[in-house]
């Protein structure tokens, strides 16, 4: 795994695979952990880049494969994927995350190029915190990421559940 730190170029001659990238806003928030899984570099080094900004320590991936890996390893309270990927789809990595004892807990936000299809708006209606759609989900990508850790805040606060990432 290679650190990427706040003054690097994230994709700059770096292999993206398990990079991670750390905050570059306040430092004295509370950073927490977020997964990214797309298959675009220039999507990706963009969310990452949001992501890091937002004060949020980024995981990045290529595809789900990568993701999963990562999740595997250390599970992250809010997981942002693509769903169309090479290796394993982000609707194959939805199913694992959700089906692995630390998954229940994570909040999913989708955002992929598939647009509003009905079908699979249904399939991952009980399964993903957001979906948003390329590229209008540039400018609500961090809002949603927010709104998805806050989310996780809570329901880890529970007594009956503690916090797992």
């Amino acid at each position: 795994m290679r650190q990427v730190g706040e003054n690097a170029h994230p994709g700059r001659g770096a292999k993206r695979s398990g990079r991670t990238v750390r905050p570059t806003a306040d430092p004295g928030q509370n950073h927490m952990k977020i997964l990214i899984a797309d298959d675009e570099p220039a999507v990706l080094d963009l969310s990452c880049r949001l992501m890091s900004q937002a004060g949020f320590e980024v995981m990045a991936a290529n595809d789900g494969a990568e993701a999963w890996d990562a999740f595997r390893s250390a599970p992250f309270p809010v997981v942002l994927t693509d769903l169309e990927m090479p290796c394993m789809d982000g609707f194959e990595l939805i199913h694992r995350i959700r089906n692995s004892p630390a998954g229940e807990q994570t909040q999913i936000v989708v955002f992929s190029g598939s647009g509003g299809d009905p079908a699979i708006l249904e399939a991952l209606r009980h399964t993903v915190f957001e979906y948003l759609t390329k590229p209008e989900a540039c400018p609500k990508l961090v809002e949603a990421v927010r709104r998805a850790s806050c989310a996780w805040q809570q329901i880890a606060a529970k007594p009956d559940r503690p916090a797992r990432a």
